[in-house]
């Protein structure tokens, strides 16, 4: 897990995806629904890494920003099914 009490001097970068579903106001949930991350904080953490400083670190987040979700899909699964 990056941390602060993780050692990262020979990181070159960091990238972080999550793909989950969003509550609202920056948070994304945990499939138990009663767990999860707020990602300023997330983000705030990384960058306090003192081996990281100066290094990229990117974010990729894929999540609802809203308290309903609703699946859809059009199409077939035949594709996947061979």
């Amino acid at each position: 897990m990056l941390g602060k009490e993780e050692n990262h001097e020979g990181a070159s970068m960091v990238v972080v995806n999550i793909l989950s579903h969003g509550g609202g106001g920056g948070h994304v949930c945990a499939t138990d629904k009663k767990h999860g991350l707020h990602v300023p904080d997330l983000v705030g953490t990384l960058t306090d890494v003192k081996a990281l400083y100066g290094k990229p670190k990117i974010f990729f987040f894929n999540a609802c920003r809203g308290g309903r979700c609703t699946l859809t899909m059009s199409g077939s699964l035949d594709a996947f099914s061979k």
